[in-house]
């Protein structure tokens, strides 16, 4: 796993370097123009700042066919650590989800045109899935469109904490918009 998620980061990463076109970077805060190519791309992620943005992905395995749909909403405590709430909800064979209290931490100290982080919360779950409470941990990039907005690519391991049932793996692809 631990393999498998380095590979993933780095090849989302070398992506994004390689499409720079769609990497707009983020204007500097106190500034209305661009950032010039040398700047950090993470600026307009600040402390103070809220975010809201959502998530998709599609599961299927021997017991099931879901969807996943997931809303964010987050807010910089600091410069790089993020406290946030997510709700995810199961689409499909199953329906429920979970409501997930937790915090991100930003990366933003590199000259690319992603902003990678890592992050990890304890997934409260109802529904269906009331028996699959799970710590969360994940780990992603977000690529700049515009000043505000990111697509968010994300890396999501799930280990419950109140059942018999086996780990997971999501990836998931979304959005990511700053107030």
């Amino acid at each position: 796993m631990k393999k498998f998620a380095s590979g993933f980061c780095g090849v989302l990463m070398l992506a994004g370097l390689s499409v720079p076109a769609l990497a707009a970077p983020p204007p500097a805060k106190s500034s209305s123009a661009p950032m010039s190519s040398g700047s950090n791309f993470g600026s307009v992620i600040s402390e103070g700042q809220i975010e809201v943005g959502g998530l998709l992905a599609w599961f299927k395995n021997d017991a099931s066919d879901v969807g996943i749909a997931m809303a964010n909403a987050g807010y910089m405590f600091t410069d790089d650590l993020e406290f946030r709430v997510s709700w995810l909800a199961l689409l499909g064979d199953a329906s429920g989800g979970f409501i997930t209290p937790g915090v991100d931490y930003y990366f933003k100290n590199f000259n690319v045109p992603v902003v990678p982080y890592v992050g990890g919360g304890y997934a409260l779950a109802y529904g269906d899935a009331e028996d699959l409470s799970a710590i969360d941990l994940h780990a992603g990039v977000k690529q700049f469109l515009t000043e505000r907005i990111a697509l968010d690519y994300r890396l999501t391991y799930q280990e419950p904490t109140d059942s018999d049932f086996d780990s997971s793996q999501i990836l998931m692809i979304g959005f990511a918009y700053y107030l």
